[in-house]
């Protein structure tokens, strides 16, 4: 396994994480923006003699607030394995030539690394 594939295969879960809590804060924010817009609506309507034109408006208004409840709840029911655990149930799969070669090829790109910093800062 190369040490791109080992970091991507890591880094995969953290990202699709935060990717899912960014799509569930957008969701509530909007269903929040809507809730707003028809409470504001019921308490207008409120004002006139009839009821029930604020009911239904009021309803509708409940079920974007539930809707924004549920968006910002639902990354935190799908959580999965951390970082570390990921790593380690993967290189536990992994021979030993396997790890030697992992740990040769992150050394060489450390030295990779620090040879073109030498480079660019002698320019």
């Amino acid at each position: 396994m190369a040490l791109n594939q080992f970091i991507d295969s890591t880094l995969n879960g953290p990202i699709s994480t935060v990717r899912r809590q960014a799509i569930g804060i957008v969701i509530a924010a909007a269903a929040g923006i809507g809730a707003l817009f028809y409470f504001l609506a019921a308490a207008n309507l409120a004002l006139e003699p009839m009821v029930g034109p604020v009911a239904s408006r009021a309803i509708i208004g409940g079920s974007f607030l539930l809707i924004a409840i549920i968006a910002l709840l639902m990354p935190r029911m799908f959580r999965s394995k951390s970082m570390i655990e990921r790593a380690q149930s993967e290189t536990k799969d992994m021979t030993r030539d396997q790890k030697f070669a992992l740990i040769a090829e992150a050394i060489l790109a450390g030295f990779s690394l620090t040879a073109s910093r030498q480079a660019k800062s002698s320019k």
